[in-house]
Order: C-alpha cells, then structure tokens, then sequence
C-alpha cells in the first residue's frame, strides 16, 4: 500500500489505495460462480468467478483466484486475478499475477513486476473538470494506445502486452 505523500507534494492518498482501507460490502468467496450482471455503489471483493458485467461505484478487489469474464466499470480497482474483458475506471492497479485481457481507460494505472495486460490502454484526463461520463465509453472500444512508463513497463507491438520489467 502506498503511503501519504509529503505535505509539500499534496496530502492525500489516491482512491484505490483507500480502497483497500474501505470495508468491503460483499464477498463473493472462491469456488462461487456468478452469472449475470453486478451493479451497486460499495466495495466488492470477488475470489470465485463472474459470468457478466460489473458496475460498482466505489471499487473492486478481484482476488488472486477472482476471474471476471465480462467488462468492469468503477472508480477503483485492485486486481490479483484475471480479467477477460474490458476495464473502464478512474484507478487500476494491476497486483503481481493480475492479468486484464482487454482494452484499459483509466486516469491512473499502476502495474507491478509480475502483472499484465493484453489490450489497447486509454489515459483520461486526471482534472476532474475535463473528465468524460464513464459509462459512455465503456462499450466503445478503445481508440489510441498510451503505454506506460518505460522505465516501469514494455509494451509488445505484436501483441499489445505490457509487463513490467526491472
């Protein structure tokens, strides 16, 4: 988890990283099949496997054998498991061994050593002044290519993957 920043560079700490503070509205515990859509406003950590769309407001932690077949929407995620479908958040942190299948529109993505992504990443304006209405793009797909950092990430032309390498 990352900490508070210096009072000097801003200080507050980023939604998804409070996320994990939150506490958490509904499990849906490992060895549970879901099928359907999710909708809601809490925070719901998934370790068994949904069929189906999810818009939750405040955010998602998807567990290390959470697997979601389906696209995602909410303001925060925090993935350990895999993801076949498209992500539309404010946040996304991709955790050692997640894995997103799918196209990515965020204004922030962090991706640690071990995790990845195969699909096409779209940075949002941050300034909340400029942001777009999520929920209209969420069905689009995503139209331009942004890697991350170099210095934290390597993206692969052919295949679109990204992981980070130190």
């Amino acid at each position: 988890m990352r900490k508070k920043r210096n009072k000097d560079l801003g200080s507050t700490l980023n939604e998804t990283t409070r996320l994990e503070d939150h506490s958490i509205n509904t499990i849906l515990g490992k060895g549970v099949v879901f099928i359907g859509d999710i909708q809601g406003d809490g925070v719901v950590r998934i370790d068994g496997e949904v069929n189906g769309n999810i818009h939750l407001k405040k955010g998602i932690v998807l567990g290390e054998s959470g697997k979601v077949n389906g696209n995602i929407h909410s303001d925060n995620l925090i993935i350990y498991g895999k993801i076949n479908g498209n992500v539309l958040a404010k946040e996304v942190l991709i955790k050692q061994g997640g894995q997103i299948a799918g196209d990515i529109e965020t204004e922030i993505i962090e991706i640690e050593k071990g995790g990845a992504y195969n699909g096409q990443l779209k940075m949002t304006s941050a300034n909340p002044g400029n942001a777009q209405n999520p929920t209209s793009s969420l069905s689009k797909s995503v139209e331009s290519t942004s890697p991350a950092s170099p210095s934290t990430a390597s993206s692969s032309s052919k295949t679109g993957e990204t992981q980070l390498k130190k």
